[in-house]
């Protein structure tokens, strides 16, 4: 038996995929999970012993803050990058400058999505080979017959709620929250390497407002046709009031930011973007998914752009909504889904559980009653809407329920049964 750590930096993205996978963990192996607010586990992993972590990534921050802390313990390293390989070839210094790649000997295992980021990182973060394994990410089966089947109530709530309705998901760099956010500047990064990033940055701002404007055009144009329903998705840590202020008369358009991507997609007849990693899930989920490049002297060099249905106008839209075609659909060269990705995962955490010492049968979690996590990359949760999630899960995967506590607001113990 181990613990093995699960930090979620941002609850919407990762929560759910990550309780599916604490699920494997505890009735296929054996092992306790502890799971849910990242800052927490900033605080007391220290004290935790020799444990297994998957973190969020290898940048100094998470290397401080988690990563040599269990090294340290004699734990379990696995990075699992949850920012995505949607913008690998649009914004790759914000990949390269955030991947401490003076650091490799600080974890034992790098999990690409597929091909595609296994060579990015060879290429340009020094990556070697025997650190990475092509293995994907947790949140693919959120999108494959499991999730649909995990989902399957919510998005048919969704449906007689919204009608037929088309997805449009915001990933603008426009209008933090913080109103002066800027990157943050890493410890292996020099003042060079800072500046090409910040004029990336620079580039991304400016590039994304032109996008969002011509977006919110095209949205126009589909309404003005009045033949389907618009719900659109805010950025999670930007502001949605530019969408609140231009749709807030409109009775065929829903802005609405509300628990994780996976179910509206599912209940969509389509996502649309201008180059979102929700449009390329809908594309693994074996959706429709369109992508506008409304800015032409800055087209997108995403992959949703490459898989994706392309548009220009709504006219094209309307036929690709009659069509059958799915246009390039799901590639394994960027995003490995085959099979399942949390049994993977489950293996190769349990693989590195099986090189620690013994733990102690007894696990001493501190509970931390001031570190509440809040918005916007976190909402109130209650205990016993973790709990149903988990019984959820463990029929869906017909897996023994592991019992559920809270260890902390936000941070919930699962327990084998």
């Amino acid at each position: 038996m181990a613990l093995i750590c699960l930090p979620c930096e941002i609850q919407h993205r990762e929560l759910d995929a990550k309780l599916l996978l604490a699920v494997r963990l505890c009735s296929s192996y054996g092992h306790h999970c502890l799971i849910g607010y990242d800052k927490y586990f900033n605080e007391v992993i220290s004290e935790l012993g020799p444990v297994v972590l998957l973190d969020k990534s290898m940048s100094s921050i998470m290397l401080e803050a988690r990563i040599k802390k269990v090294k340290k313990n004699n734990g379990y390293v696995a990075v699992s990058d949850e920012e995505g390989i949607n913008d690998l070839a649009e914004t790759p210094l914000s990949f390269i400058t955030r991947l401490n790649s003076q650091e490799w000997d600080s974890i034992d295992v790098y999990c690409c999505w597929g091909k595609f980021d296994y060579n990015f990182f060879v290429k340009h973060c020094s990556a070697p080979s025997e650190k990475l394994v092509n293995i994907g990410n947790c949140r693919s089966d959120l999108l494959n017959g499991v999730g649909k089947s995990f989902y399957r109530n919510t998005a048919l709530s969704i449906n007689n709620i919204f009608g037929k309705f088309i997805l449009v998901s915001d990933n603008f760099s426009v209008d933090h929250l913080h109103k002066n956010y800027c990157p943050p500047r890493f410890d292996n990064v020099d003042s060079s390497q800072f500046a090409a990033r910040m004029q990336e940055w620079d580039w991304q701002l400016k590039t994304h407002q032109i996008r969002r404007d011509k977006l919110s055009q095209l949205i126009d144009e589909i309404l003005a046709a009045g033949k389907i329903n618009i719900l659109i998705r805010p950025h999670p840590v930007y502001d949605s009031l530019y969408w609140h202020q231009k749709y807030r008369k409109k009775d065929s358009v829903v802005v609405l930011m509300k628990h994780n991507a996976d179910p509206w997609i599912h209940a969509s007849n389509g996502v649309l973007s201008s180059g979102c990693t929700v449009g390329l899930q809908a594309v693994y989920a074996g959706k429709k998914s369109f992508h506008y490049d409304g800015d032409e002297a800055n087209p997108s060099k995403s992959i949703t752009k490459y898989l994706a249905i392309n548009i220009k106008d709504s006219n094209e839209l309307e036929e690709a909504l009659q069509s059958t075609r799915l246009e390039n659909g799901a590639n394994q060269f960027f995003w490995n889904t085959s099979g399942s990705s949390t049994e993977r995962i489950a293996e190769l955490l349990a693989s590195g559980a099986d090189q620690l010492p013994k733990y102690p049968k007894q696990i001493k979690i501190r509970y931390l009653k001031s570190m509440v996590p809040l918005p916007p990359k976190w909402s109130r949760i209650e205990l016993r809407s973790v709990i149903a999630k988990v019984e959820k899960w463990s029929s869906v995967v017909n897996a023994k329920c592991p019992s559920v506590a809270e260890a902390s607001p936000g941070v919930y113990l699962l327990t084998p049964s």
